[in-house]
């Protein structure tokens, strides 16, 4: 599995609330997994398990995200 390392900035202008704060973990997590299934992997066991994703839940959005997301982690 591919990795990146670094310092990521999250700009906050004052209008956040208690809900955004809580979401962005999730948010940033699922962005990452998506990028990370998107990078060509040299693991036959990785590439397998996200075409599995890929192929298992077409982006119907609800709960088939959810999974989809799972599968990827």
């Amino acid at each position: 599995m591919a990795r990146i390392y670094g310092n990521y900035a999250i700009l906050m202008d004052g209008r956040w609330t208690l809900d955004d704060l809580y979401k962005l973990p999730r948010t940033f997590e699922q962005a990452y997994f998506a990028l990370d299934a998107l990078i060509p992997s040299d693991n036959d066991a990785d590439a397998d398990r996200v075409a599995r994703a890929f192929r298992a839940y077409p982006w119907q959005g609800g709960y088939s995200a959810v999974n989809f997301y799972n599968q990827l982690r």
